[in-house]
């Protein structure tokens, strides 16, 4: 832990046995996590849980979450609006390449895909899909 993080506050250890996680990784020889219960205890609160996690961990028995796909603009989109950024050609055509793997494999998880054409643009397209997806009854397969 890092100076002024407390246990049960910022983290919560757990056995080997009891780490239920929808994500984790592993630093310095510890497990972390995004953990089932964590997820439950903020949609308890009438709160909604944001969670940035591999594609293949987020539908399962526990969880059924409303996927939200937010992909790069086109390459010559990219370069025009990171013009200042010091940003590589192979970059550029990385993200792409990426974005696309990921948006044939996994498109029929998707409930939405939005592109980040703009931060504010992007943010206003996602805070209408948000409050959508709220307001608006979802059909989710049992």
């Amino acid at each position: 832990m890092r100076e002024g993080e407390q246990m049960g506050r910022e983290y919560h250890f757990v056995t080997k046995e009891l780490f239920e996680f929808v994500e984790y990784g592993e630093n310095k020889g510890h497990l972390y996590g995004t953990s089932f219960d964590s997820i439950d205890e903020v949609l308890k609160h009438g709160r909604m849980c944001i969670v940035d996690a591999d594609i293949p961990l987020l539908r399962t028995r526990k969880l059924k979450p409303f996927v939200i796909f937010i992909k790069p603009p086109s390459p010559e989109r990219l370069r025009q609006t990171r013009r200042n950024a010091t940003i590589m050609e192979e970059d550029f055509v990385e993200l792409e390449e990426v974005s696309r793997l990921i948006e044939a494999k996994y498109k029929q998880f998707f409930d939405s895909i939005l592109v980040n054409d703009g931060l504010q643009d992007a943010c206003m397209k996602l805070c209408s899909v948000i409050h959508q997806a709220q307001n608006e009854p979802q059909w989710i397969p049992v």
